[in-house]
């Protein structure tokens, strides 16, 4: 089961976040994630990514306003 969904706001580091576009499952039956970051797409497995609330405020900001 997916941790994240559609339209949620994760971080993939303190310095980076992007909104969940798209779910899939790896071969391996893992949850992977596409994330919109200022318009380039990345693929994530679910592990490399945390809750935009795990991150300093700081950042939070800059990520709601990307």
């Amino acid at each position: 089961m997916a941790k994240f969904s559609i339209g949620d706001v994760v971080a993939k580091d303190k310095d980076h976040s992007g909104k969940v576009v798209g779910i899939f499952t790896s071969a391996d039956g893992e949850p992977r994630y596409a994330l919109d970051h200022d318009g380039e797409l990345q693929f994530l497995l679910e592990t490399e990514l945390s809750p935009l609330d795990a991150l300093p405020l700081e950042v939070k900001r800059a990520a709601v306003r990307a």
